[in-house]
């Protein structure tokens, strides 16, 4: 409830300080963890059989990982379309990554699309927050 509060509060205080051309200058900008094999939630899934090898014929048998692979995408979308992904494949995104492989091409990105001046909005995420991305 508190979040929803807080965009909430948000909302209104860009409605009451920005006008709509303003708003159409902004590069907004998020990151998604996405599962390379997928994400399989056993509760959606029934098969019936009479033995485990019969349902492992049938494809019913899902093996997971104990870990499994992950890969990072980063987007930045603005009202004239979508900024190139940067996609990190190896490890997550620290402060210094973000410096060095995201605030390049969200700052190419917004300049081609939204011309010299527009504004960067980026969620409360540790590497955004850091004391070097804010420079």
């Amino acid at each position: 409830m508190f979040k929803k509060k807080k965009r909430v509060k948000f909302a209104n205080w860009v409605l009451n300080n920005y006008t709509k051309s303003d708003i159409t200058r902004w590069l907004f900008s998020d990151e998604k963890y996405f599962d390379v094999n997928g994400i399989y939630n056993n509760q959606n899934d029934r098969i019936w059989a009479i033995s485990r090898e019969a349902a492992h014929k049938r494809g019913a048998i899902y093996e997971t990982t104990k870990f499994p692979v992950k890969v990072m995408v980063w987007l930045g979308v603005c009202s004239e379309g979508f900024s190139v992904p940067v996609i990190f494949e190896d490890e997550s995104m620290d402060a210094q990554r973000y410096i060095d492989e995201v605030l390049p091409i969200a700052l190419e990105c917004g300049n081609e699309m939204l011309g010299e001046h527009w504004t960067y909005q980026q969620d409360g995420a540790r590497p955004h927050i850091h004391y070097l991305s804010q420079k």
